[in-house]
């Protein structure tokens, strides 16, 4: 039997549609017209996100190591202090969006698990310099971690969260922090994350294609936009791709979960086999009939909230 979405899942694909052609065409090209069309799919997810009236949102600030100010925002939920946190990671591909816009999304992943999160406003790709986006989100987790008192948390409890691009780079934080020893992550919780710059220069998988919310195209062009000329190349390291890991070793548990007819499914599964390698916890969740993005699409289909009570049940565990 072929795949096929599922039909609360497939429901939502109408109303994607709708957005992502609202307003005129990218007049663009390359990484300026993925601006364009991954802001209208996270303003699409935002707008019919589920809301979160028991969170509220501090906004603060910190500087990366270049200098760069870093917006930096604090949500918690009236009423829960579990001692633990999340430092979020938002998605859009490394090139696209904001902390800002994701505000809606993670105040409810906030509100259903009850656990405080620092959303981190890093800069994305083209860079002026190599890594500004990782440094950016390297100086939230030393903020989150340096200032666990005052914000009522354990600075060992922290997990590292992200989606699709953000979830590449939340997996790209963990390399940087085991190189330079840095603030503990307790954990990271990948959500269809963004992994292997070799991807959009591989075969288009000929069985999920027709259910693809983003294309291996986009991809590259989203990967040659935070790489530049070595996208693909040998010398890319872990802190760069994540997939370009030797070793898991000295690496947190991690939580992984991507839909079957997700584009990033494949690079997912090779990632979490490293892990399971050094014998390194891995929790992996493959969810049937679900494409790229499918939680923001379909908030109130059945598989979605099994991937929230999934995530939360992975965060609420630091």
């Amino acid at each position: 039997m072929p795949f096929a979405l599922d039909p609360e899942v497939a429901t939502g694909l109408e109303a994607l549609s709708a957005a992502l052609t609202k307003g005129p065409p990218p007049t663009q090209s390359g990484v300026d017209a993925i601006k364009v069309s991954s802001g209208r799919f996270i303003d699409h997810a935002a707008s019919i996100a589920k809301t979160a009236p028991d969170v509220s949102i501090q906004t603060l600030s910190t500087s990366s190591e270049d200098s760069h100010t870093v917006p930096l925002y604090w949500h918690t939920k009236s009423g829960s202090s579990p001692g633990s946190a999340i430092l979020y990671l938002h998605g859009g591909g490394m090139v696209a969006s904001s902390a800002a816009s994701y505000r809606p999304i993670v105040s409810y992943l906030v509100s259903h698990s009850g656990v405080p999160a620092l959303s981190v406003e890093f800069r994305n790709a083209p860079y002026s310099t190599p890594l500004q986006g990782l440094k950016d989100a390297y100086a939230g987790l030393t903020y989150l971690s340096s200032n666990a008192a005052d914000l009522k948390i354990d600075p060992e409890r922290i997990a590292v969260v992200g989606d699709s691009g953000g979830g590449g780079l939340a997996a790209c934080l963990t390399h940087l922090v085991r190189e330079r020893q840095g603030p503990k992550i307790a954990k990271q919780v990948l959500i269809y994350p963004m992994l292997d710059d070799r991807l959009g220069l591989a075969s288009p998988d000929p069985h999920i294609a027709p259910f693809l919310t983003v294309d291996h195209n986009s991809i590259d062009v989203c990967w040659v936009g935070v790489l530049g000329s070595r996208r693909g190349a040998e010398d890319v390291q872990p802190t760069e791709a994540a997939a370009r890991i030797k070793s898991a070793a000295g690496l947190p548990p991690m939580y992984v979960d991507v839909g079957d007819c997700d584009i990033f499914r494949g690079d997912c599964l090779r990632y979490v086999e490293k892990f399971w390698a050094e014998g390194i916890p891995a929790e992996l969740h493959v969810w049937n009939g679900c494409y790229h993005g499918f939680d923001g699409v379909a908030p109130e289909a059945t598989v979605t909230q099994k991937a929230w009570d999934a995530r939360a049940r992975a965060i609420q565990q630091v």
